[in-house]
């Protein structure tokens, strides 16, 4: 199939390799079925039921067809993974708070000051998340009270994590050739 055909297959994989799906997907039309799962979302959230609502939004980011988001729902919590570019968004939500963590960039032994100022900036411009370090690895973290976070905003913080991270890994394991 060719870079420009008319009709492509984002969920074919070839010579045993997952295709990859590149750009925004966040932005991607929404069906009707996943605009009632957004319905349902705000109501139960407004109901104060957090967990299913924030279950109903992970069922509106998801799309069957390129597996991007994953769920784990077992009532009191709901664990997910959403696929951006070549980022994973871990996180969880419960009925106190709602997280979410992509991994950046990798270091040895302990972090270069370089690109702490180059983070630290980067943080000011930032309006969901900020950048942390896990162990040896810097992250994109979004962390709120549920009370701070209805599908709007989380929609909007999950998407500047998945975005930013995918765009951050790149920059800062070409700036800085000791990352990984």
């Amino acid at each position: 199939m060719g870079l420009f055909s008319k009709k492509s297959d984002s969920t074919q994989k070839s010579n045993g390799q997952p295709s990859v799906q590149f750009g925004r997907y966040t932005d991607r039309h929404k069906t009707q079925v996943q605009i009632r799962y957004w319905d349902e979302s705000l109501k139960l959230y407004k109901e104060k039921k957090y967990v299913d609502a924030y279950y109903q939004f992970l069922l509106y980011l998801r799309d069957d067809t390129i597996d991007n988001v994953k769920i784990d729902h077992d009532g009191s919590k709901v664990n997910f993974e959403i696929i951006q570019g070549s980022k994973i968004v871990k996180g969880y939500a419960n009925n106190e708070k709602v997280e979410a963590e992509a991994e950046i960039a990798s270091f040895e032994d302990k972090p270069h000051v370089a690109v702490m100022r180059k983070l630290l900036s980067v943080n000011y411009n930032l309006f969901f998340s900020k950048f942390a370090l896990k162990d040896t690895v810097f992250t994109l973290k979004f962390s709120a009270p549920v009370q701070d976070a209805p599908p709007p905003a989380l929609y909007s913080s999950l998407k500047e994590v998945a975005n930013q991270s995918d765009k951050y890994d790149d920059v800062l394991t070409d700036e800085f050739s000791f990352l990984s």
